[in-house]
């Protein structure tokens, strides 16, 4: 007859022990960030029901309680585990969208420096003028939508970390600089309200050596170079500057980007009227940088006496049967391509819950294309300027 297993004081106590560390742990793991820190709880807590396991086994003691407690804390470091993970791997894609950005920039730098070509006057180009091919696209980081044009590369400083460069850019100035205290610079990074990661000292162009001194100094150390610092910084931001108000010349004045491809149904064309009802931006989603730009477009109505009308969401164009008929054939939809002309404004326009480059829509183009999804010339083209009648910018 097998020996039956005996009560332990030692194996009960530390079982409690590693049981009610481990369940703190479990329960922190469930809370969302913070609770990829629990394995901090959970691992000693495990280690602790190990013994408890370990001495029962040794003592020939009832080992249930050990059992539950190893179970209890090893869930715990699972879930935080994998919390720890998930985050880890979040900032690892972050980082890698920003190198992918940047990347077009290092492998010209192999290249001698030129100085960006001088750009010709907007004036000297109507719209008329300029064509639908893109030259630029809206690249989103986490809620920054920035309108980054293909030959970044070009400007030295904002390929250097586009979404810094932006920020840096156009939210500060000498004056702000100029303010910065020794406790303010010790934090490594300049502030701002939602975005203060893209604002790293490391991330500025020509600043990344202070940058690293600054890591070696403590508070009387930045004291005593404090000017130096400030005087190095503002001078960065110059050169920022400077390129910004280059890019803000645009190609020709404009910067052409386009939406990806959305679905136009059949009953969307009115066969009465022998019009296309559309959304203007080719979606209705507001949730994008569509909303934000309607916000601001709407908020200068105030501010107006004249213009009261709001941003057009949808319109009505003219389309003959003949040409719907192109365009649908026998099936129930179609394609559309939505191509913005644009010129870039200085700053950027936030809305609270999504920041975007600010620019003013002077053309919307609608390349309709066919069912068969690879089509590569369109059925239709409208093409669709902002006038007094109906205004996409004020």
């Amino acid at each position: 007859m097998a020996d039956e297993l005996k009560d332990s004081g030692t194996v009960t106590a530390i079982a409690v022990v590693g049981f009610v560390f481990g369940l703190i742990g479990m329960l922190g793991s469930f809370i969302p960030c913070i609770g990829s820190l629990a394995f901090y709880i959970g691992i000693p807590a495990a280690i602790i029901s190990g013994i408890a396991l370990g001495v029962a086994y040794s003592q020939k003691a009832k080992r249930t309680f050990a059992i539950v407690a190893v179970t209890i804390s090893v869930i715990g470091v699972v879930i935080s585990g994998w919390q720890y993970y998930s985050i880890i791997s979040a900032g690892k894609k972050a980082k890698q969208a920003l190198e992918e950005m940047a990347r077009p920039a290092q492998s010209a730098r192999g290249a001698p420096a030129t100085s960006p070509v001088p750009l010709t006057s907007p004036t000297d180009y109507p719209l008329s003028k300029i064509g639908n091919e893109p030259n630029a696209e809206l690249v989103n980081y986490l809620g920054l939508v920035l309108l980054i044009p293909n030959d970044i590369a070009r400007y030295k400083c904002l390929s250097h970390n586009p979404h810094s460069a932006f920020l840096f850019a156009t939210t500060f100035n000498e004056q702000k600089i100029a303010a910065l205290g020794v406790k303010e610079i010790m934090q490594g990074r300049l502030s701002h309200r939602v975005f203060a990661n893209l604002l790293s000292f490391e991330m500025i162009e020509g600043f990344a050596d202070i940058a690293k001194e600054l890591k070696t100094l403590d508070e009387f150390g930045v004291a005593s170079r404090r000017d130096e610092i400030v005087s190095k910084l503002k001078e960065c931001y110059l050169n920022y500057r400077r390129e910004y108000e280059q890019y803000l010349g645009g190609t020709n004045g404009y910067y052409v980007f386009k939406s990806p491809r959305e679905l136009v149904r059949r009953n969307q064309y009115d066969f009465d009227r022998q019009v296309l009802d559309m959304n203007t931006f080719g979606t209705d989603n507001r949730l994008e940088w569509e909303g934000n730009y309607i916000t601001f477009f709407n908020e200068k109505l105030v501010s107006s006496a004249v213009d009261k009308r709001r941003f057009p969401e949808t319109m009505s164009v003219p389309l003959s049967i003949d040409k719907a008929k192109t365009l649908y054939g026998d099936q129930q939809q179609a394609f559309c391509e939505t191509v913005f002309t644009v010129k870039p404004l200085w700053g950027l326009n936030d809305s609270g819950w999504r920041i975007v480059s600010n620019f003013a829509i002077h053309r919307i183009t609608k390349k309709y294309y066919g069912p068969a999804t690879g089509t590569n010339e369109p059925v239709v083209t409208i093409e669709i300027e902002s006038t007094a009648e109906r205004p996409f910018h004020r």
